[in-house]
């Protein structure tokens, strides 16, 4: 099975390179971002099967990152991540059609068992679309 590609955008670099270690154990192929203002720049210029967003960042946020992602490509699965969880964050990012939502509830436990799991679980959706 080919390695699925990619694309996490958060805002800490700490957690960018800790989540490297583990999506590149778990089998995956990742890129990282730390600026949202770059994101677009980044996503045009690779191909990618999975885009992991934070939701709160400084100058542009995860849902304004999605839309934009959105005007370009309505298929791609996207995965947002969010420190505070509340209603109105789920239902906006839901509207664009997010995946999954992953609380970062502890991020060195829940939110990585979350993720493990809807990763795999987007990632097979892909393999039985091709």
């Amino acid at each position: 099975m080919e390695k699925k590609k990619v694309l996490m955008v958060d805002d800490d670099e700490g957690f960018l390179e800790l989540m490297r270690g583990n999506l590149d154990s778990w089998g995956f192929q990742v890129s990282l971002v730390s600026d949202s203002r770059k994101t677009m720049e980044v996503f045009k210029s690779e191909s990618f099967d999975i885009v992991i967003l934070d939701y709160r960042m400084p100058v542009m946020d995860g849902l304004s990152v999605l839309r934009e992602i959105r005007s370009i490509n309505n298929e791609i699965p996207v995965i947002m991540f969010t420190g505070h969880p509340d209603t109105s964050t789920i239902d906006g990012s839901g509207k664009l059609g997010i995946s999954a939502f992953v609380p970062k509830e502890c991020i060195y436990a829940d939110t990585l068992a979350s993720l493990q799991t809807v990763l795999f679980m987007v990632a097979k959706k892909l393999e039985k679309k091709t």
